[in-house]
């Protein structure tokens, strides 16, 4: 604990000097700049352009600092709250089905674990690949209520130098909503097949002339879901800012949920003999009757935000998550083509302990003919993750076929096999210096930056003894080179390096609980955005080498060889006529293992299609002011659930349907939503490395939007 404090005390006086450090620099940079008050201000994306364009939205990525999705040299993307209410959507999955990058591998409701994708075919990192507002949280098994969050953001691959260590999948950020300057009030309800309903209120306010900002978002869902489980979440956000000083604001933001899932199963592992799998209906359960999951979640964060002039700005952040699980359920295991399985009861109780400090200074000046766009800082990050351990023992509870009788019991087990003991199985360190610069010289920019940590993950038994310690002290670089081929259009070529934690072996491998240390990523990108009238578009060409973890064929976990990932990905949006929005992604992937020997070497990644795309389209009809329809489709090419490639899944395409109806009751703007998923009540998998999930079958959704 001693020396836990001695860590943290240490980055706090190390960013804490890069917050005060950063009034030097401004004067440094107004000298420069030939006297500050006449020199060249970043240009920032007008909010009127940023409603109708994503490629116009200003994001934040990290030590990227803020920018435009088409000034960023990545391929980043941002979903608004607005947008995601117009998707009728209650999870990730859904928030980034459009976008063909993205596979699902996991359900918010076919198992307790969570929606889960992959993104250009590679995993997220539970631990690292999720923010809120930049700064960490824990992901573990769980879903974030989306009706709390402003936009969501995606940066797609290696971010070594952004966000410091975390897998080259990418980072998933959620953007608080924050005070607003007029009052609002909001409230929505919902319903969702077979009798899920929700509701959502959010309440902004602004006090003390002003000077003082309020926002409340209050969420909750609870009711039977199209599987036979039942689900219960609920979530409260409170953001304030209070204006200490005309240039210095402080921030704090509180957040908790708890949720509860009840008869939904953890994992459906399929056995090395199955080498083909007829899906089941969607609606098909395979947790056993008993089964209960919960999660609580907390999150407290506090800042101080400083704009020195309009062109520079310094901010100092902490934040402390804590994350509970505590999941009594089952495994079920397939063991042959006919469906035959066996179910294992399963106790785990698990929990993650975040603390973060971080402060980043972003700033512009001119150098003559060329401009900087400057960002540096500093962080330092510890992470807790404490196991059960008697999460490796598990007991049989049943066997059966999927295809007759898929769902167990197992309230017949004793309550008493539940009895978990905490042990702490990591503890991750990280202390880290960034800093980067955007040089502008005409139609041309040039991002070089780079970030160094020392990094140390010191791994525990259950008896609290260390039985290993990984180290690791990289200098993550980045350089990307981009042009302005045209008005509004820029091409772009970029190189990352990365770095994230080992994996972990889990419940359903036979060496469940082993670690492994850290794995090198280096990523290369080239692509071209545009961000015209009446459409926009961007292209992606990309290659990325990992250090690969999987599954091997006697079931074990293994760190070995490497694996490449590449491909092209397009996204294109047209509005030909005011009343019609037309919008495409489509993606091709060559993911496969490298250097790993006969049996393995140049197998196709599993849980990754090669081929997937989207269509959406959108129309306003003229004859009803206020009513739209929209109609998506997606197709998902085949691909293989287990690493030597003998399982194999067939394509499959699911249509959506919705229709929505804006119109003013009492001077109030309302807006009617519903919507059918998976209208054709398409049969499919949902299938990861060695895992499957029943896809969504036909569901029925429906929701109230009000402004008050």
């Amino acid at each position: 604990m001693l020396r836990q404090s001695s860590r943290l005390a240490g980055g706090v006086a190390q960013a804490a000097l890069i917050f005060l450090a950063a009034a030097s620099t401004v004067h440094a940079a107004e000298t420069a700049d030939a006297g500050g008050e006449g020199g060249a201000v970043k240009e920032i994306t007008v909010t009127g352009q940023a409603k109708k364009s994503a490629v116009a939205r200003v994001v934040s990525a990290g030590a990227l600092g803020s920018a435009s999705v088409l000034e960023t040299p990545f391929s980043i993307e941002a979903v608004t709250s607005d947008e995601i209410r117009g998707l009728q959507t209650k999870d990730l999955n859904g928030v980034f089905r459009d976008d063909a990058s993205i596979t699902e591998v996991n359900s918010s409701v076919a198992a307790a674990s969570g929606a889960a994708f992959r993104i250009r075919g590679v995993v997220l990192d539970q631990l690292n690949s999720f923010k809120v507002d930049g700064l960490a949280i824990p992901y573990w098994s769980i879903d974030l209520p989306i009706e709390q969050f402003d936009q969501v953001q995606l940066l797609k691959g290696a971010t070594g130098f952004m966000y410091g260590f975390g897998s080259p999948a990418g980072v998933v950020n959620f953007i608080t909503k924050r005070p607003t300057d007029a009052p609002l009030l909001s409230a929505d309800f919902g319903y969702r097949s077979d009798s899920l309903y929700s509701g959502h209120v959010d309440a902004s306010t602004r006090l003390v002339d002003g000077r003082v900002g309020l926002r409340v978002n209050l969420q909750g869902e609870d009711g039977g879901v199209y599987n036979g489980g039942h689900n219960s979440n609920y979530s409260g956000a409170v953001a304030a800012d209070v204006k200490l000083t005309d240039k210095l604001t402080w921030t704090g933001d509180a957040f908790y949920m708890r949720t509860r899932q009840t008869d939904e199963v953890n994992t459906v592992s399929v056995g090395s003999a199955v080498t083909h799998l007829t899906p089941v209906s969607g609606d098909t359960n395979f947790g056993a009757v008993g089964d209960w999951k919960t999660n609580e979640m907390n999150i407290f964060t506090t800042g101080l935000n400083y704009d020195f002039n309009s062109n520079w700005k310094a901010t100092l952040s902490y934040r402390h998550t804590k994350l509970d699980e505590n999941y009594p359920g089952n495994l079920i295991t397939i063991s042959d083509n006919k469906g035959d399985y066996s179910s294992t009861a399963f106790f785990v109780q698990r929990m993650f302990e975040i603390e973060q400090i971080q402060s980043v200074v972003e700033g512009h000046f001119d150098t003559g003919p060329l401009t900087h766009d400057l960002v540096f800082g500093a962080g330092v990050e510890t992470q807790h993750y404490y196991s059960d351990a008697g999460a490796l023992a598990t007991y049989p509870i049943g066997s059966g076929n999927i295809y007759s009788n898929p769902q167990p019991t197992l309230a017949a087990h004793p309550a008493s096999l539940y009895n978990p003991k905490l042990y702490q199985l990591n503890e991750y360190t990280q202390q880290s210096l960034f800093a980067g610069d955007t040089i502008g010289w005409g139609k041309w920019s040039l991002l070089a930056g780079f970030r160094y940590t020392t990094y140390k993950d010191t791994v525990r038994g259950p008896t609290n003894a260390v039985t290993a310690i990984y180290k690791a002290n990289p200098l993550s670089p980045t350089i990307a080179l981009s042009y302005e081929i045209l008005p509004r259009t820029r091409a772009y070529v970029s190189y990352v390096q990365g770095l994230q934690n080992g994996g972990a072996a889990g419940a359903a491998n036979l060496n469940n609980g082993a670690t492994f240390g850290p794995i090198h990523t280096q990523q290369y990108e080239a692509g071209l955005k545009t961000d015209q009238r009446i459409w926009n578009g961007t292209l992606a060409l990309f290659r990325l080498d990992q250090g690969a973890d999987y599954v091997n064929t006697s079931n074990v976990y293994v760190q070995s060889g490497q694996v490449r990932y590449q491909g092209v990905e397009a996204n294109a949006a047209v509005r030909p006529t005011p009343d019609w929005t037309l919008s495409a992604s489509a993606t091709y992937l060559d993911a496969a293992l490298r250097d790993e020997g006969p049996v393995y070497t140049g197998k196709e990644v599993p849980g990754v299609a090669k081929v997937q795309a989207t269509v959406r389209a959108a129309y306003q009809i003229p004859l009803v002011p206020g009513l739209g329809v929209d109609l998506n489709v997606k197709y998902t090419g085949d691909g293989y659930g287990d690493t030597v490639n003998h399982l194999e899944f067939p394509s499959h395409e699911t249509e959506d349907l919705g229709v929505s109806y804006t119109t003013a009751i009492d001077t109030h703007r309302v807006t009617f939503r519903g919507a059918v998923k998976n209208l054709a009540d398409q049969r499919y998998w949902i299938y990861n490395s060695s895992t499957v999930l029943p896809g969504e079958p036909r569901t029925f959704m429906f929701s109230i939007h009000g402004d008050f």
